[in-house]
């Protein structure tokens, strides 16, 4: 039960990033370059596909339960400075939202990463 329990958190912790990573990092990328340009990201069409690959190949490690050590850590290396670049406004409620949605989704990899699994 736990197995199945387990997969199911990966599935749905992952899905954001690996649908985010593929459709609007890499797929349809031109929106997410512009407005990452207008925060002042530098070479905003480059850092959006790398940070593309980080989220996708973060996602589908975890997806698949295979080296998520190091798929968490990508998933907190793009989030960490996202969050902090990009949703710095809050004095506009949806930037806050957006804050607050991705400091929750660091809440994951996070209690991956410093959980005692010897306990």
């Amino acid at each position: 039960m736990n197995k199945w329990l387990a997969l199911i958190g990966r599935i749905c912790f992952s899905a954001i990033f690996i649908m985010s990573g593929l459709m609007s990092h890499l797929i349809g990328n031109a929106g997410a370059a512009k407005y990452a340009g207008a925060m002042g990201v530098p070479y905003p069409r480059v850092m959006v596909a790398v940070s593309g690959v980080m989220i996708l190949a973060g996602g589908l490690m975890i997806l698949l339960g295979w080296m998520t050590t190091a798929g968490a850590w990508l998933i907190v290396l793009f989030l960490v400075p996202t969050t902090v670049m990009m949703h710095r406004n809050f004095a506009d409620q949806m930037q806050m939202t957006m804050f607050m949605k991705n400091l929750s989704m660091l809440g994951g990899p996070f209690s991956s990463l410093f959980t005692d699994r010897a306990s």
